[in-house]
């Protein structure tokens, strides 16, 4: 991933840009928006382009996008208590869960429930390697997630709640854990406690492990954690990617054999509940073989108390002229509503700044364009010359392609 560029970095070059306009006269909210509005334009100009690789399964649906873990909220039937810590058992709770190939994980969500109103502390989530079907080495932690609040664990009953990673984590196949725990909570049977859906009917494969405050162990009662995993295929960073061409076997460049794309019909974007899938009707890649694809996804605001994205740093200037652009042409529309005045000096002088402002929209834009090498300014416009071929009358010996020897 890129280096990020901050809200507020962008706010600093675009304030410098406008030359000090006050705050009264264009809002903070209003650049904030405007920098947002030129992402979005920068987007459609110069969207990211990048390569995605992966392994056949033999299948014909490969995952982009989306849940690649989905174990059915349906088969709960039972919830195991989070303690919290201090208490020397289930002061941390895991689920297993395995990855068939290398994947970008994003966020995983636990089936939770809590009792009591009002339940103070937060859930942290986290993720650990695996060794004998325990968690052993903590990889990342996710975003905390407040008890009782709204993206919290309903009063009452279950629902999916979601830990987001801030920086999406790249991990190869393999098996996992995902755990939670309690910070600030306090844990009181029947009044204050956070309870994780499970299944214990039917003999279910013991997926479930808890931590005692010292180690963790397999959970006494075989339990089936109920989990979800949201991951995208490496390179593929959202559900907002569009494929450009699929290439499939993928060619070896190492052995320069030639690139072998496939038809717009020979494969297709498949849409689900679960997310976004690559699927080949008539083929069914083998794991000796290698699928290519490129694709065009836009840059997305990681929205956090100050939002952040990843555009180039070499476009930075760029999307700050495009930036203040956008805010000039706010001015235009304040200053270009001629209000009655007792003071006719007052409406001239509003309708003059109007025109000041759109030159300088005018200019922001072409400084944009040219930065990023579009526009006309950025363009070398068409030569010719318009020569005379015919000669002026006059006997001559020789011949012309259209004329003959005699005098023309």
């Amino acid at each position: 991933m890129g280096a990020r560029t901050s809200l507020a970095v962008f706010n600093k070059r675009v304030d410098s840009l406008l030359l000090g306009i006050s705050d009264t006269v264009l809002p903070v909210m209003d650049r904030d928006i405007a920098i947002r509005e030129a992402v979005q334009k920068y987007n459609r100009d110069m969207p990211r382009r990048s390569v995605v690789e992966f392994a056949g399964d033999a299948g014909a649906y490969y995952l982009l996008h989306g849940l690649t873990v989905n174990i059915a909220e349906s088969n709960q039937d039972a919830g195991i208590d989070l303690r919290n810590s201090g208490t020397t058992t289930d002061e941390k709770l895991a689920i297993q869960f395995t990855l068939s190939r290398k994947m970008l994980i994003h966020a995983f969500a636990f089936y939770l429930q809590r009792t009591g109103e009002d339940v103070d502390g937060e859930l942290v989530g986290s993720l650990y390697t695996d060794s004998s079907d325990l968690p052993v080495t903590k990889i990342c932690e996710a975003e905390r997630v407040d008890i009782d609040g709204d993206a919290g664990a309903p009063e009452g009953r279950y629902y999916k709640v979601e830990f987001t990673l801030t920086d999406a984590l790249m991990l190869p196949a393999g098996t996992y854990h995902a755990a939670i725990e309690g910070s600030g909570y306090t844990y009181a049977d029947g009044t204050t406690e956070v309870i994780l859906g499970v299944q214990q009917s039917s003999t279910p494969t013991n997926t479930v492990s808890t931590h005692n405050g010292t180690s963790w162990a397999v959970y006494g009662t075989d339990s089936a954690g109920i989990l979800e995993v949201t991951a995208s295929t490496p390179g593929w960073r959202s559900q907002f990617g569009t494929p450009l061409k699929v290439e499939y076997p993928a060619a070896d460049i190492g052995s320069d054999e030639a690139p072998n794309l496939l038809e717009d019909d020979q494969w297709e974007i498949y849409y689900t509940e679960e997310g976004v899938s690559l699927r080949f009707p008539g083929y069914r890649p083998s794991t000796t073989e290698l699928v290519r694809i490129t694709i065009m996804e836009p840059f997305v605001w990681t929205e956090a108390p100050t939002p952040e994205i990843d555009t180039p740093p070499q476009h930075f200037d760029a999307i700050c002229y495009l930036a203040a652009h956008k805010c000039c042409l706010r001015l235009v529309s304040k200053f270009g509503q001629l209000r009655s005045s007792t003071l006719m000096a007052d409406v001239a002088d509003r309708s003059s700044q109007a025109r000041t402002y759109k030159d300088l929209a005018k200019s922001y834009m072409n400084e944009y364009n040219a930065a990023l090498g579009m526009g006309e300014e950025s363009k070398t416009p068409p030569a010719s010359a318009i020569v005379d071929l015919d000669l002026e009358p006059q006997y001559t010996d020789g011949s012309f392609l259209f004329h003959g020897k005699r005098k023309r």
